[in-house]
């Protein structure tokens, strides 16, 4: 998921995994800021994880708990 934590903060968009998305409280949110590519001339937006062997732990760890 995409999380905008505000204009005011610095790296305001970040990507997030939950570890636990079933859980109630205690999801085990993993985050990391993302870097934008945009094309010029039609807009195209692609985020990339400045992190991303930590996201894909947590995407792992996501998958193990369902």
């Amino acid at each position: 998921m995409v999380l905008d934590k505000g204009e005011n903060s610095s790296g305001y968009l970040q990507i997030a995994v939950d570890e636990k998305p079933d859980a109630l409280i205690f999801k085990q949110r993993i985050t990391s800021p993302v870097r934008v590519a945009i094309c010029g001339n039609c807009g195209y937006l692609e985020f990339y994880s400045r992190q991303p062997e930590l996201m894909y732990q947590a995407y792992q760890n996501m998958l193990r708990n369902k």
